[in-house]
This record gives structure tokens, C-alpha cells and sequence, in this order.
């Protein structure tokens, strides 16, 4: 991930990462990371075991790439986020693609990108366990993790509608936690993998 060969050590000093050029934002997974270029393609590098660099891996032993490679089939991207085994990018033109271990029905190897089925998106937000997005009709979708729900954890297998968050009017993600803003102050924040309980004491948590 630090750019260099020594995969799984730690680096106590700045590590120059040779190739990574006009980065305007990054986002870090469980083991690779991925940067916005300005061009508006995506440069990822690190482990790709499950293809979250937007290349499929190789078999039997799977490639670090130490330097960035460039997401086949992604380009005018405004934004981007790394999961713990997937990656995905916001396009000018309101698309979400990912790639790697992406979570749809009938697909359980890693792919190389492909565009989501969401309405249009106006932000991309999310951290390694989960990924939610915001479309222009105030609607918050979110898949990866889980949510609560009664009698249990619900896991997002595909992009799914939070029902309980129509009218959103932003929605952000921390290290384990994502929030989405309603009308007037309100707020909602959940735990990325459904546990139960608040996220802190002054904030609700997501139930159905």
C-alpha cells in the first residue's frame, strides 16, 4: 500500500509513492488505495486479490502493484471511495461504477468496473465495510455492511433504498459509521456492519 515492495510492513517515515501525479483526493481500503486523478480517471495501487484496482487478479498468487495502475473503463470521475475488497467512483455524469468483490445477485467473483444500478447520484460516500450515495431525488442507497432492522442485522447484497431517509439532504461516512443530514437539523447515523446501539449519545441510529 506505502508504494513499495515490502508488503505487509510498517513504515514509520513518508514514503514517496513514484507514479502517483496530480492527485486531487485519495481513499484507503482494507489494502490498496485509489486516487482521483484530475483527469477524472481513477490510479489505484496496493493488494489486488479481488480485483479492487480495477484489474482482474491473477491466479494462483495474487499481484501488489507498488505503483498505480489506471481503472480500465472509468474516466470524468469526480469522486472515489475504497472499501475493504471493492472500489467505486462517482462520474460527471451521476454514474457509480465499481470493481472488484462487488455485491450484486449472481456475482461472486471479482469484476472489473461496472456501472451500479442507482438513480442518478450526486454524492459518493462511504468507508471499507459500506457505501451509501445520495441521488438527486433526495434518496439514500446504500450496499455492503448491514443495517438493524427488527428481528435482526439486514445485509445490503445490492443497492438498496433507506426508506427512512427520504429527503435526505447530504450523507457522510466515518472510519465504521455513516450519516445522512434530513430536513432541519435532523440526523441519522448507523454502525457499517448493523451492530446494535448508537453511534454516540446525542445521534440516532438507523432502525426500520
Amino acid at each position: 500500500m506505502l508504494g513499495h515492495e515490502r508488503f505487509g510492513t510498517h513504515q514509520a517515515d513518508w514514503v514517496l509513492v513514484a507514479g502517483a501525479t496530480n492527485i486531487a483526493s485519495l481513499s484507503l481500503g482494507l489494502a490498496h488505495i485509489c486516487g482521483l486523478v484530475r483527469d477524472g480517471t481513477i490510479d489505484c495501487w496496493g493488494l489486488n486479490d479481488d480485483g479492487q484496482l480495477g484489474r482482474l487478479p491473477t491466479q494462483p498468487m495474487p499481484e501488489v502493484h507498488t505503483a498505480p495502475v489506471s481503472v480500465i473503463g472509468v474516466t470524468d470521475s469526480v469522486a472515489v471511495n475504497a472499501m475493504a475488497e471493492s472500489t467505486c467512483a462517482l462520474t460527471t455524469d451521476c454514474s457509480v461504477y465499481c470493481w472488484g468483490r462487488v455485491d450484486l445477485p449472481h456475482v461472486t467473483e471479482p469484476q472489473t468496473a461496472r456501472r451500479m444500478p442507482v438513480p442518478r447520484v450526486v454524492k459518493l460516500a462511504g468507508n471499507p465495510a459500506q457505501t451509501c450515495v445520495l441521488t438527486t431525488e433526495r434518496e439514500v442507497y446504500c450496499w455492503g455492511g448491514a443495517v438493524r432492522e427488527a428481528g435482526g442485522r439486514s445485509l445490503l447484497t445490492i443497492p438498496t433504498a433507506m426508506e427512512h431517509l427520504r429527503g435526505a439532504s447530504d450523507v457522510s461516512a466515518g472510519e465504521m459509521h455513516i450519516c445522512a443530514a434530513l430536513q432541519g437539523t435532523d440526523k441519522v447515523c448507523w454502525w457499517s456492519n448493523g451492530d446494535d446501539g448508537p453511534v454516540s449519545s446525542d445521534i440516532d441510529w438507523l432502525e426500520k
